[in-house]
């Protein structure tokens, strides 16, 4: 995981690992990535190209809508939710 300012940043195989179980594929992560629901930037010099980092809040997010427990990330453990 990288900081970029207060983000938390997911490389892109991670974010899929986290969210394929829930049946959502890597076509559907970058879809969701280029319409701005899942928040991302690309590396490229453009802006346009290069590997897409992925915001863990945005992954977390979509866990939490479809009442998922986040699983290890990247061999981190996530922080428990607040109760």
């Amino acid at each position: 995981m990288d900081a970029k300012g207060d983000e938390t940043w997911l490389r892109f195989g991670d974010a899929v690992k986290m969210l394929k179980p829930l049946g959502i594929t890597d076509q559907t992560i970058r879809n969701w990535a280029d319409g701005g629901r899942l928040k991302s930037f690309r590396l490229g010099p453009d802006g346009k190209s290069g590997h897409r980092k992925i915001a863990l809040s945005s992954v977390l997010r979509e866990l939490e809508q479809a009442g998922v427990t986040p699983p290890v990330v990247a061999g981190v453990k996530l922080p428990p939710k607040p109760a």
